[in-house]
């Protein structure tokens, strides 16, 4: 965007893949409020407006970052969902993880935020969870800054026998493999691409309905409401407790599955030449300025 304000011949085009300051804002202290956001929310205001071109990764994330920027050139913006990678395909074709032959594995895959994330949420809900399917384990896959403080409220809840913190693993999707039903039940994403590494391997999936996950998920069957532990532990028994149940969310994401199997690169490069195109007609049709 410098260099554009320098020369306007310059295009500019902007991939916003997640939401860093709705991320920031959750849980945080009183300086990332007062004087890191605001910096964040300058920063974004400039860019947005200085772009030729915004691409998003969700109808959800466009619609918080325009409003939230005061950006009403919605002309200027794309979406492009993220898709089901070569890499996630690659890496799918290794053999499982499970961790347990006779446990129903509950399984979740990301960054360890408490709040963001959802997990203390996720961690109250095992606890009922496991009352009522005892032969049930939670496995977390992922490392991050508040995993002392989620340790502890496992100890608390006295399931430390139960949830296995694996910590980072450079091919998570091993792990995915051998869970039963993977829960994503974060309190914001853009478009998880954790979500669509667990619809290609075809296990079932329920996440949080906020962000862009009932976008990637789009059925009442695979959501539940976020922030709330009862609504994940009930969903969570309820496929456990109903075969039938299970396999219709198992259709349900093979469904979703085939939506996000396209070429991620030719989208980008026929939006990168759209934008181009457009603007090289502009100049063609601006007048010609009239000699002295």
């Amino acid at each position: 965007v410098l260099f554009k304000v320098l020369d306007s011949k310059i295009k500019v085009i902007v991939a916003i893949r997640g939401d860093n300051i709705a991320g920031c804002l959750i849980g945080s202290n009183y300086i990332t409020k007062s004087i890191y956001s605001p910096i964040l929310k300058l920063v974004e205001k400039l860019v947005l407006n200085y772009s030729d071109c915004i691409i998003f990764v969700s109808e959800y994330n466009r619609s918080t970052t325009l409003r939230r920027a005061g950006f009403t050139q919605i002309d200027k913006t794309k979406l492009l969902y993220n898709n089901i990678s070569k890499r996630a395909i690659v890496l799918s074709e290794e053999p499982s993880i499970r961790l347990s032959q006779d446990k129903k594995i509950i399984g979740y895959v990301g960054a360890l935020y408490a709040e963001g994330k959802g997990l203390t949420y996720l961690i109250s809900a095992f606890h009922t969870i496991k009352q009522k399917i005892p032969d049930s384990m939670l496995v977390i896959v992922g490392d991050g800054p508040d995993k002392v403080e989620l340790l502890s409220l496992v100890r608390e809840l006295d399931l430390c026998g139960d949830v296995i913190f694996t910590g980072f693993r450079s091919n998570p999707i091993a792990y995915m493999k051998g869970f039963d039903v993977l829960v994503l039940p974060s309190l914001h994403e853009a478009c998880s691409q954790v979500l669509l590494e667990a619809l290609n391997l075809g296990i079932p999936i329920l996440g949080s309905n906020i962000g862009g996950t009932p976008e990637v998920l789009k059925y009442r069957e695979l959501l539940f409401c976020a922030a709330d532990a009862e609504a994940i532990a009930s969903k969570v028994v309820h496929l456990f407790q109903n075969p039938t149940a299970y396999q219709e969310a198992v259709d349900l994401c093979k469904i979703r599955k085939d939506c996000f199997l396209f070429n991620w690169g030719e989208e980008m490069a026929r939006i990168v030449h759209e934008v181009v195109e457009q603007q090289d007609k502009k100049k063609t049709l601006s007048p010609t300025p009239k000699s002295s």
